[in-house]
């Protein structure tokens, strides 16, 4: 595993108070990755909207956000 996996591993641990509930430790370590991927789409957005160089990458990467959330039913 990378460490950033291993990072969003032990923090869904933290969140999860019953060590016995395997299932909502799964649950919290898959959100923690969604909204990490999240992430990286909005900083990629953003970034395109700094250069303003190319407004439909900009709408790409914003739909790319939007596709994901839906995806996996996250809200902001």
């Amino acid at each position: 595993m990378n460490e950033r996996i291993q990072q969003l591993a032990g923090q869904a641990w933290n969140m999860v108070e019953d060590t016995n509930r395997p299932l909502l430790f799964a649950e919290k370590f898959a959100e923690l990755i969604v909204r990490d991927c999240l992430s990286i789409a909005r900083r990629q957005r953003h970034n395109m909207q700094c250069l303003a160089s190319n407004p439909p990458q900009s709408a790409a990467a914003y739909d790319i956000e939007r596709n994901i959330m839906n995806h996996f039913g996250v809200e902001e």
